[in-house]
């Protein structure tokens, strides 16, 4: 069993920052199974249809905002 599959198995989101943490987080729980890459704090999503968006974590507020979509799709964590 390597690293990855010890990490699913357990329900734990492995991040180096709290950016890349609170991205996955959010991931997780509106996009199951979606790809992240982070460049920083901001990260690529890709959807198992191979559809991509943008996202930036903010961190004065703690949220995640979709760079690449108009301002009625900000996307908030919980």
């Amino acid at each position: 069993v390597n690293a990855e599959d010890r990490k699913k198995e357990r329900g734990k989101i492995m991040a180096a920052t709290i950016a890349e943490l609170f991205i996955k987080r959010w991931v997780e729980e509106n996009l199951p199974g979606a790809k992240v890459e982070m460049k920083g704090r901001y990260a690529s999503v890709t959807d198992s249809n191979g559809d991509s968006i943008e996202v930036l974590y903010e961190p004065r507020e703690r949220r995640i905002i979709c760079v690449d979509c108009n301002a009625d799709n900000i996307l908030y964590i919980p």
